[in-house]
């Protein structure tokens, strides 16, 4: 559905910097979604498509926040900062947690409205610098349990410096950068277990490989980069940073106890039990609701709208838009509404 406006945007002005709409716009092309929507839609249906828009920021943000909330609170404040914390300690650290990160979003999106990057540059940016050092650690961990327990957040913070420097030091395009990125945090995680061994025979060894992949690191962003001299100095104190944080987490990795052990095994084992449902959700009173009728009622209470603004002269221009809005609207709320109603009654009889 999204991505049917910018579709038909880039036939109708296959140079947006040159249509009218546009005039005076500054990154005409990340406004295409707006500008189709305003030149096509009829005047009534504008007013739904906006609203619906908020309607889904809002749920996105609301569940963001919530889901961040609860991290800081619980995992990170009621886990590491404070184990005996009450639950009204918890709310209130929750609460500000709440606050703070709508600050940061507000700040984050003013910055965005005056970059001269424009947004989508500034999502690749920001995806580029973060989401391969998490995403990459989230998914080995869930997978290999013979890493160590500290693996993860070596590759996280290794990853993150990787493509920092690489972004704002070397000045190295997305491509080379997510590579560097991405090879970085692989090698952090799969090299982890092999530097705990060799630091458990010798800590000199361990400290020495350390050191030659952070020299390497180096060399490579040296070789390939002209810089001057402000700059190299940033490369090889980073490059310091880098073997002092993983010769940190290489004695951590060393230090592993077998009690460790048994709690990664322990995680793995409740991960590879399957949900009971009968047992667990019915069999303790609670009960599946489903979204299907709320949502089916108001896109089929939309779809009557719609249809009955053709009754208004003002509103007849672009009938076959209404018509067809109006009918793919109704026609999914009535599908929604009638798959509950089936849905509700095999669960019944079975």
């Amino acid at each position: 559905l999204f991505g049917v406006p910018p579709l038909g945007a880039s036939i109708l002005w296959p140079d947006p910097g040159r249509a009218p709409f546009f005039v005076d716009q500054f990154k005409p092309e990340e406004l295409v979604f707006g500008g189709i929507v305003l030149e096509t839609l009829p005047k009534g249906l504008i007013g739904f498509f906006l609203v619906a828009m908020f309607a889904a920021t809002l749920s996105t943000i609301n569940a963001g926040y919530n889901l961040d909330s609860s991290v800081i609170s619980r995992d990170l404040y009621a886990g590491l900062i404070n184990r005996r914390a009450s639950d009204r300690q918890v709310l209130l650290v929750g609460r500000l947690a709440t606050v703070f990160l709508g600050l940061v979003t507000m700040v984050t999106a003013i910055i965005y409205a005056k970059s001269s990057l424009g947004i989508f540059n500034l999502m690749v940016v920001f995806l580029s610098l973060f989401y391969m050092p998490l995403a990459i650690p989230l998914a080995f961990g869930l997978v290999f349990k013979s890493l160590p327990r500290w693996s993860a957040a070596n590759a996280v913070v290794l990853g993150t410096l990787t493509s920092t420097v690489t972004r704002f030091i070397l000045n190295w395009p997305v491509g080379y950068q997510l590579y560097a990125t991405i090879g970085v945090t692989f090698g952090a995680l799969l090299l982890a277990r092999p530097l705990a061994r060799l630091h458990q025979r010798s800590a000199a060894l361990a400290a020495l490989a350390a050191m030659l992949w952070a020299g390497l690191m180096a060399w490579g962003g040296l070789s390939t980069t002209s810089l001057g001299k402000g700059r190299a100095g940033v490369v090889l104190l980073a490059a310091c940073a880098f073997a002092a944080v993983l010769y940190w987490f290489v004695v951590l990795f060393a230090r592993e106890t077998p009690q460790d052990r048994k709690e990664v095994e322990a995680f793995f084992a409740r991960l590879a039990i399957p949900v009971d449902v009968q047992r667990e959700v019915y069999g303790a009173g609670k009960r599946i609701s489903s979204s299907f009728p709320l949502v089916g009622r108001l896109a089929l209470a939309v779809g009557v709208v719609v249809f009955l603004q053709m009754l208004d002269p003002a509103c007849r221009d672009a009938l076959p838009v209404r018509v067809a809005v109006g009918g793919i609207l109704s026609g999914t709320g009535a599908l929604f509404v009638f798959l509950h109603k089936r849905t509700e009654k095999h669960s019944l009889h079975g």
